[in-house]
């Protein structure tokens, strides 16, 4: 578990053949899947021998409605979403959003779905829930183009492993500074500060009834989770 822990969490950012060869065994047992996507039980890992060959001009030639992500030239399905995904999205999108407004900044707040091109290549397109971008220089043509500053990922069942381990080793490797994992199932926040710290990652949970600050914004914005809970409590099955 260690050895995972690393590899997919990212510090370990040049695993052996030998490595990612017994991670295969493990978690990529069987590839009867949609052909050209991955679902949830495959997982990238950076290595030459996983990385597909599509690229963006396949990725923007999808059907209309189609939901996948491009990681690393491998194409992800994405599952429709729970309403409670929805508007725990928009309330998050919304905290964040009234902040920027109220200090007149210059950063920008994405809800889903915004194309972020994160390795600003051909290679890799991901829609994460929320984006904060403060550099606009990065937004061209209506997409984002290299890291964005905060990323917020509200999990759903069949991605959840994805947002926990290939997208925190690629939004670290990308420079993204801050990145949040939402259970809004088990009422739970994971907030990764990529950035400024010693081994290059922090880490702190937080429930839903907590205000979690947003270190992007050094503590001075804090998104109050305890008051979105009680918006969607009565509406949980």
């Amino acid at each position: 578990m260690g050895t995972v822990q690393k590899v997919l969490g990212g510090s370990t950012r040049a695993p052996r053949y030998e490595t990612l060869q017994a991670l295969e065994a493990v978690l990529l047992p069987d590839r009867q899947k949609t052909p050209g996507a991955v679902r949830e039980e495959a997982v990238l890992y950076g290595s030459k021998e996983y990385r597909g060959l599509h690229t963006a001009v396949d990725y923007y030639a999808l059907p209309e409605g189609t939901h996948r992500e491009l990681i690393d030239g491998q194409f992800y399905e994405m599952a429709e979403p729970h309403g409670l995904h929805q508007l725990v999205c928009t309330e998050i999108g919304r905290f964040l959003s009234e902040y920027v407004r109220k200090q007149g900044g210059s950063c920008l707040v994405f809800p889903a779905p915004v194309n972020v091109h994160l390795d600003a290549d051909d290679r890799t397109v991901v829609a994460p829930d929320v984006t904060v971008l403060c550099d606009r220089d990065k937004f061209r043509r209506g997409r984002i183009c290299g890291a964005p500053d905060l990323v917020v990922e509200v999990l759903s069942p069949s991605t959840a492993k994805k947002d926990r381990y290939l997208k925190l080793w690629k939004y670290t490797a990308a420079g993204v500074r801050e990145y949040w994992l939402v259970d809004w199932q088990c009422g739970r926040v994971v907030v990764y500060q990529l950035d400024g710290a010693e081994d290059g990652q922090e880490i702190a949970l937080y429930g839903f009834q907590d205000a979690v600050p947003v270190g992007i914004w050094g503590g001075a914005c804090a998104v109050n989770f305890a008051e979105i809970e009680d918006f969607i409590a009565p509406l949980r099955d």
